[in-house]
């Protein structure tokens, strides 16, 4: 869903600190192979799950991934600064207002953290692991 996506993107990039750490900025569903480290990635997973209450559609359910892959640098590791941005993630998530064209927005939360990845470096990587942490989260939209 478009507006929710919007949404979700202003909501991460109006973060000073999130923007801060990632700066290879937010990413819809998959991020530019040219993208710098760290950046995050939010995803769409399963959407628009109607609660109707008889012909009345009262609430629509949304599960989203939200992942920071990141690479170690000079002052600290990779999987620390994942797991770092994705909790800053997390946090703006909980405290800041999510704003959805169209739609009231019912709740906005982390639901399970993800475990976390490490992708090992291919030839063009220079040697550098990739490493990913983050979370699902549960959006719950009554339209307007």
């Amino acid at each position: 869903m478009d507006s929710l996506n919007v949404g979700l993107y202003n909501l991460f990039t109006a973060d000073a600190t999130l923007t801060a750490g990632a700066t290879g900025g937010v990413w819809e569903s998959v991020a530019e192979r040219s993208t710098a480290f760290p950046y995050l990635v939010f995803r769409l997973l399963t959407g628009g799950r109607d609660y109707t209450f008889g012909n009345h559609m009262a609430l629509r359910r949304f599960v989203y991934s939200v992942t920071v892959y990141a690479r170690d640098t000079a002052t600290k590791a990779g999987r620390q600064l994942a797991a770092e941005l994705s909790e800053r993630a997390a946090t703006v998530l909980l405290t800041s207002p999510l704003a959805v064209a169209g739609f009231t927005v019912m709740s906005a939360r982390p639901t399970t953290d993800l475990a976390p990845t490490m992708e090992r470096a291919s030839s063009e990587d220079r040697g550098q692991h990739t490493h990913g942490h983050g979370f699902l989260c549960e959006i719950v939209l009554d339209p307007d």
